[in-house]
């Protein structure tokens, strides 16, 4: 169950604003939160970010962001979480053509982007990524907690 803390985990986003869309995706993984609020601005509109929290104590441990952030990317939707590994996506991006999308891999502890990102350029990713220790599945139709 999560604590209270976390559900009111709005109030102590930094720079947190109207129409982020701040808990549209989330997911848990022993006592971590990731949520996702795909319409933040801080790489420009709508570009996205995802903020892990420690669920036993409601803090904020870091705020993600896409490296390669731009407007319209909608990074943080969907969100997933499995052991130490943060795998988020950004389904706006449109470096491989039109909302291509990207997913991102960040390790938690740190909150350190890990690798290059992975994308296609010929399908979208879809609304929802599964993350299974040690498989990467993007563009399921289907979320899963692990």
């Amino acid at each position: 169950m999560l604590s209270r803390q976390i559900l009111y985990c709005g109030e102590q986003l930094p720079n947190g604003a109207a129409g982020d869309l701040f808990g549209f995706s989330v997911s848990l993984s022993g006592n971590n939160a990731l949520v996702g609020s795909h319409f933040d601005d801080d790489k420009g509109t709508d570009s996205g970010s995802a903020y892990l929290f420690d669920v036993t104590t409601g803090n904020l441990l870091h705020k993600l962001t896409a490296p390669d952030g731009a407007a319209g990317d909608q990074f943080g939707f969907p969100v997933s979480l499995s052991d130490n590994t943060a795998l988020i996506g950004g389904f706006g991006d449109d470096d491989q053509g039109l909302n291509s999308g990207s997913a991102y891999l960040f390790d938690v502890t740190t909150g350190d982007f890990l690798q290059p990102r992975f994308r296609t350029s010929k399908c979208s990713i879809k609304k929802y990524i599964v993350l299974k220790s040690p498989k990467i599945i993007p563009g399921q139709e289907y979320f899963s907690f692990h």
